[in-house]
Parts: structure tokens; C-alpha cells; sequence
């Protein structure tokens, strides 16, 4: 027990004679704070233990939140803060839902290793479930198989390069052919953006105004050749999908 302490405060400060608290604690202060703090929880409050919740009116509760927290952001350089500033901070902060982010977080660190290391045999989906089952909270399962329609996951579109080189027919091909039987079916977009340089010649979206819809939807009944910007041989067409974050470049030839 520090010297002077009475066996009726339940203040780690008033304990340790720090009095004002919008002072920064120094690193062995913070340490002294939050083992007397943990003295006092089991000394004066053993019975809550277990079933504690955080209140930020509470004094002892927020000398060890604040105590734990400068500990740990001075092991990162992170600058440390005085009770009065911890007190209005945690206050403000949903502390299930940060809980819940580092444990993801940490899961996601976990595979993004596996992926660095190559160990493909072992990648993990890692379900966060609401209510234990089985005693457990985390429950791993081995991830699904690649959907081969899919560019983002499919091994088979992986091992391609982000340019391709089509020969077409281009005064006979629609864009509306091209959008489908290319775009869609093969490249596995779901909402794609084709562009000419500058030009947008087709967009999907749910934010387009009436007429851009009326003129895509035009644009997909000419050829390649008819568009107002014309696609004719050695053209470049760059083709993104925002959703999948992917986007090529198609290099067309005219095929005779």
C-alpha cells in the first residue's frame, strides 16, 4: 500500500497524492496509477470483478482506462493524455464496436501473413459470432472455392495480364454485343465503365441522369464503328468495374 494511502479512498490518485487532473502523467506515474488502481479494485470492489461496466463517471475506472491506455501508447510513441482528456474521450467512444474491430483487425493481419508467406493451404474465413457456440466466439471455416466467373478470384483470370487484344468485326459488332458476350461474360464485371481516352461510351450506375441512361442505352444498338467516338482498329479501350476494383485495357484489331 503507497504511504499515506487511507483504507477508505477509492482514488489511485488521492492514494498517490496526484491531485490535479489535467496533468500528464509521466510513464512511472502511470504505472504507479494503474497498479494501485488494480489494488483498490480488489480491495474495495472485489465483488464487481467480472461484471464491470465502464462508466466514465466512475473516478477508479477511469484512472486504470487512462493509466492502461498512456501505458500502451507510450510502447508506440503515441502522445499521452491526462485524466481530464481520457475522461472526454472514452466517454465518446463505442467500446463494443472498437472491441469487435480489433479482434477483425487482427484476423485480417493473420491471413494477410499467410498471404505473404505463400501458405495458401491455410487461409482462414474467420466468422465473429454474436452469441458463443460450442464455448466459441471465433469460428474459423476454410474459405469457398474461386467463382470462375469472377476476375477477382478466379485463378484462371489472376494468371491473365491486364491488357487484351480482341479481333473483331467492328463494322458489324454492336456495343450492345460487346457489353455482354466481353465485358460481362468474360471479364465478369458487374458494373463496368468503358472509356475511349476521355470519352465514356457505356456506364452502369444507379446515381446516372435520365438522359446519360437514354444515351447509353442508344450507344449499345450501334457498332463499335458507329459510336461517337469511333472504335476502329488499334483503338484502346480502357474497361473499369468500381465494385471489384479492376480495371484492363482492351487493345482492338479489326479482323478482315
Amino acid at each position: 500500500m503507497e504511504k499515506g494511502c487511507a483504507i477508505d479512498d477509492v482514488s489511485a490518485m488521492a492514494c498517490l497524492g496526484l491531485k490535479n487532473p489535467q496533468d500528464v502523467w509521466s510513464l512511472a506515474e502511470n504505472s504507479r496509477v494503474f497498479l494501485e488502481a488494480l489494488r483498490l479494485f480488489f480491495l474495495k470492489r472485489e465483488e464487481e470483478l467480472g461484471n464491470l461496466t465502464f462508466d466514465k463517471d466512475d473516478q477508479l475506472a477511469v484512472e486504470f482506462v487512462t493509466a492502461s491506455a498512456n501505458i500502451r501508447a507510450s510502447s508506440f510513441g503515441i502522445p499521452l493524455h491526462s485524466l481530464f482528456e481520457a475522461k472526454g474521450i472514452a466517454g465518446n467512444i463505442v467500446h463494443t464496436v472498437a472491441t469487435t474491430n480489433a479482434i477483425i483487425a487482427g484476423l485480417a493481419v493473420i491471413e494477410a501473413i499467410k498471404v505473404l508467406k505463400k501458405d495458401g493451404n491455410n487461409y482462414r474465413m474467420t466468422y465473429c459470432l454474436e452469441h458463443p457456440s460450442k464455448k466459441l466466439l471465433l469460428m474459423p471455416v476454410e474459405p469457398y472455392e474461386p467463382n470462375k466467373s469472377c476476375y477477382v478470384c478466379s485463378e484462371v483470370y489472376l494468371k491473365c495480364i491486364h491488357r487484351y487484344r480482341l479481333r473483331l468485326i467492328l463494322i458489324v459488332l454492336s456495343c450492345g454485343i460487346f457489353f455482354e458476350k466481353i465485358v460481362i461474360a468474360k471479364l465478369g464485371m458487374n458494373f463496368p465503365l468503358i472509356m475511349q481516352g476521355a470519352s465514356i461510351l457505356y456506364e452502369v450506375g444507379e446515381d446516372l441522369e435520365e438522359d446519360m441512361v437514354a444515351i447509353y442505352a442508344a450507344n449499345l444498338e450501334k457498332t463499335l464503328y458507329e459510336l461517337p467516338s469511333p472504335v476502329t482498329s488499334g483503338t484502346v479501350l480502357t474497361v473499369e468495374d468500381l465494385q471489384q476494383e479492376f480495371s484492363c485495357s482492351i487493345n482492338i484489331k479489326h479482323r478482315i
